[in-house]
């Protein structure tokens, strides 16, 4: 997927890597996918304070910061991470593996979601709060086990935030107004859009 994108240069990694890595200030921007959750935040344990300690740290060069689908529900119990979502209690309350998500576009004049008409996309619904006061809604939805709001962006620290509950699989990434939404969320939070 990423490799796709023209002017992405993608570096995947662990969250272990992630948090140990030397090279933090070279990042455009941080992605962030995987659900690490229910109290485990590594496999080896020793990691554990390493990681608390990136976290804490996100905001500080200015990097851009992506929380995307299942990482909304990453680090639950960390009030940091709350922060850079700009949401707490994000467990889940209600899920629905093939919810019909018609998605409302709330602020077409935002780079992220300019020129992009509402779209329904089958995916995965999750029930959780909506994000707190001082997001920018992009995209909502009006579904009984998703939550309200799909995609936010926020400031945190230096960096700007774009929030996107969508996006579980290729089968969702290859609707284009999905791909215009994250390649865009890319671009917005690199500060190249």
């Amino acid at each position: 997927l990423f490799e796709s994108i023209p002017d992405v240069d993608p570096y995947v990694q662990d969250v272990d890597n992630w948090a140990r890595s030397e090279v933090w200030d070279q990042y455009d921007a941080f992605i962030f996918f995987n659900m690490i959750a229910w109290g485990t935040w590594s496999v080896r344990k020793d990691m554990d304070d390493r990681i608390k300690a990136a976290i804490e740290r996100l905001g500080e060069n200015g990097a851009g910061i992506f929380i995307w689908h299942h990482a909304l529900l990453a680090f639950p119990e960390d009030e940091t991470f709350d922060a850079v979502c700009n949401q707490g209690n994000r467990r889940l309350d209600g899920f629905e593996a093939k919810a019909e998500l018609n998605q409302k576009v709330v602020d077409s004049n935002h780079p992220i979601t300019e020129g992009i008409d509402d779209w329904t996309l089958v995916t995965e619904a999750f029930g959780m709060e909506a994000p707190w006061e001082g997001s920018h809604e992009l995209i909502t939805v009006d579904h009984p086990v998703s939550m309200p709001v799909l995609a936010w962006t926020h400031e945190y620290k230096k960096s700007r935030v774009f929030c996107y509950q969508v996006g579980h699989d290729a089968e969702i990434w290859n609707d284009p107004s999905f791909y215009k939404v994250l390649t865009r969320g890319i671009r917005w939070v690199t500060r190249r859009l």
